[in-house]
């Protein structure tokens, strides 16, 4: 962190983007159709927390959101794990996605 910032944005903003995120996720996971693109969740967490989306053809970007992925899972575990439901899971590795 510089200046109480990462990537700059503030702590706070980071943590709307978590929540936002994780919420994103767990929605999704309930669809018939469980997936999702780094496009939309970048255009879902901009529309929920009124903050920039990333530019995802940016390589900083691209790092940024992936940064963000990772705090959202690894955040979130702890606090899933007292309302994970059955069948459920959170799988944690490098995207298959082509930017």
């Amino acid at each position: 962190m510089h200046n109480g910032q990462l990537f700059g944005r503030t702590g706070a903003e980071w943590a709307d983007l978590e929540d936002a995120g994780w919420e994103f996720l767990i929605g999704r996971a309930r669809q018939p159709y469980p997936v999702t693109t780094y496009t939309e969740m970048n255009a879902v967490l901009a529309h929920r927390t009124g903050q920039p989306p990333w530019n995802l053809d940016s390589q900083a970007d691209q790092a940024q959101f992936r940064a963000l992925g990772i705090r959202t899972v690894t955040s979130s575990l702890e606090k899933s794990c007292e309302r994970i439901e059955p069948g459920f899971s959170v799988r944690a590795g490098k995207p298959r996605v082509r930017w």
